[in-house]
This record gives structure tokens, sequence and C-alpha cells, in this order.
């Protein structure tokens, strides 16, 4: 258990903690996204402390995904041999899909879920604890799995069918056959392609909120995405909670892209790049050693803005409930019906 707030804010705190439902109330976008960079500007060293060995775990995926997976999905060893890069082809599409993808994806929801207890404690005026934290991680793990197993079936069949097209096509032409056959599966592979990458977003809106369900609600995966959909529906005059996530994806991208930057023309003013370069040309070790360094500006960008994102995930979360079930009334409710000092009787 850590008390997060200095002598004087303590203070405070201890002064306001008579109204519980104080960060419990209706925001719009703008609010919520401007409210979740407060929070996160006071807790980002908990969190980012805290998340840093999972976050590390997530970067070794990434390093390995960039710099082994994506090259060789890209390059062929006998250009005109068909069933050779057909092989080659399924042989790193395992290797991403059963090592690479677990490894990003049990790390990612690792920290989504100890983030999101984090700031579940701050907003509703509790103090850290951590065992709630790690618990919290372990359910959001489970829950981002299932959720990529959603978006998966629903829009990444769409890919693989995508990829499928484009081998047809690609086998035509090897073979020199002029057919409309590859003609047109080179035409429904894009459109396909095209379609996958517009389901993922559509996938994934509804179930956004789905790993705060799951860490503060103690849901299960299943159950954490129905309830997310419901959460994030509109009701009557009360809006959807899209706009926001709409705010957070721009405000997210610009942010990331401006971090990913900055980092990445330190290290080329730096010179550092073209030596990582030269050293990675050595041996296998040091290519896995210059590819790690290169690719620090990416890690600090997921360290920095995955928090970030939980947060204001985390407290749209609470908007939805607040708009949706008067959470905060029930806060109210709940304090008084206990007895505790934090009751307030007003209206």
């Amino acid at each position: 258990m850590i008390d997060l707030d200095s002598p004087e804010e303590f203070l405070q705190r201890r002064m306001r903690s008579v109204d519980r439902r104080r960060l419990l109330q209706p925001r719009t976008a703008q609010q919520t996204i401007d409210f979740s960079t407060r929070v996160y500007h006071k807790l980002a060293w908990p969190i980012l402390r805290l998340t840093f060995p999972s976050m590390a775990l997530l970067y070794a995926g990434l390093v390995f995904f960039q710099g082994f997976v994506l090259p060789n999905l890209l390059t062929t060893s006998n250009p005109d041999d068909f069933t050779v890069q057909f092989s080659e082809l399924m042989v790193v599409f395992m290797v991403a899909l059963f090592i690479a993808l677990p490894i990003i994806v049990i790390a990612l929801g690792h920290s989504v879920g100890l983030a999101t207890r984090v700031i579940s404690d701050y907003v509703l005026e509790q103090k850290v604890d951590f065992n709630r934290a790690a618990a919290g991680a372990r359910k959001g793990a489970l829950t981002i799995i299932g959720l990529l197993l959603q978006v998966f079936l629903r829009s990444g069949i769409v890919l693989i069918v995508a990829g499928g097209l484009l081998m047809v096509s690609a086998y035509y032409e090897k073979q020199g056959m002029t057919s409309g056959i590859g003609d047109l599966a080179s035409v429904f592979a894009i459109m396909s392609f095209i379609a996958g990458l517009i389901m993922i977003p559509i996938v994934m809106m509804p179930l956004a909120i789905a790993p705060v369900v799951a860490v503060v609600e103690g849901s299960s995966p299943s159950r954490a995405m129905r309830r997310s959909r419901t959460l994030m529906k509109k009701a009557r005059h009360i809006p959807s909670g899209y706009d926001t996530l709409v705010h957070l994806f721009v405000v997210s991208a610009f942010v990331g892209f401006m971090l990913w930057l900055g980092f990445y023309l330190a290290f080329e003013m730096s010179g550092l790049s073209g030596f990582l370069n030269d050293l990675a040309g050595r041996s296998v070790f040091w290519a896995i050693v210059g590819q790690t360094l290169l690719t620090l500006p990416l890690f600090a960008v997921v360290w920095i803005l995955v928090p970030f994102m939980t947060c204001c995930i985390t407290v749209l979360y609470y908007d939805r409930r607040v708009r949706l079930e008067a959470l905060d009334i029930e806060t109210m409710a709940h304090d008084v019906l206990k007895g505790s000092q934090q009751a307030d009787l007003r209206l």
C-alpha cells in the first residue's frame, strides 16, 4: 500500500474525502483526454516503474518481430521456385503467430491490467495496492488475449484470405500464365486486404474498455467484452463513447509520432545509428545487439504511450458508468450504508 500524494496534497485529499464522487463525473471527449493527462502526469513514475518488466518483454517481442520475422516475410532464398517461397512464408507466419505474437500479447495485457488497477484506485480515491495491481495485471493479460482472438477471428481471417489470394496471383504470374483467375485473385486480394484493415478498428472500438471491465469488476474475458459493448453504446439522450476513442487515437498517434521522431533524430544526430548498423554486420550476436539498440526509440514510445492510453480508457470506463448507471450516486449510497466517514448526503 502506498500514498502517491505529497504532504500538502495528502492533507487536501483528506479534506475532500467526504465526497468520493469528486472524480466520478461525466466528461466530454476533450475533458476526458485533459483529465487523463493530469492523472497520468501524477502517476507516471509509479506506473512506468511497475510496468517496466512486462514492457521489456514486449520490447523483446517487438525486436524479434521487426528484426527477424518481418525481413524474412519480405524476402526469399529462391525467387524462381514458388514452392520454396510458399514454404518459407508459412514458416515465418508460424513463427510470428506462435512465438512473437504470444510474447507481445501477454506483455501488453500484463501492462494494461497493472496500469488499469493503479489508475482505478486513484480515480476512486483509494490507495494503490500492489497486490491488487498484480492481480489486475493477470486479469488484464487474459482479457487482452481474448480481445485479440476476437479481432483475429473477425478481421484476421479476412487478411489471411487476402494473403492466400495474393499467393494464387503470384503462382499464375510465376508460371507465365495469362489467366483471368490470376487477375481476379489480385483484385479480390487487394479488396480483402483493405476490408481486413477497416475491420480492425470496427471490431476493437466496442471492445475498448473490456480490459478495464475485467480488472475492475473481475469479469471473465467473454463477459467483459459483452459488457464493454453495452457500456459503449448510445442510450437515448446519452451519446456513445466512440467520439472519445477517436480523440484518443488521434492524440496518441500524434504524440507517439512526435516522441518517436524526437528519439530517432537524437539517435541520428549522435551518430549512434550508423555505428549500430556497422556493428550489426559483424556476427549474429552483434546483429541482435544492434537491432535491440536501434529499436530503443520504439521501446520508449511504447513504454510511455501504452500507460497513457490505458489511463484514458480507464477514465472513459468510469465516465460511461456514471452516465449510464449513476455510479457516483451508487458510490454515495454505498458509503452511507456502510457508515463510512466518506459519506456525503448532499445531492
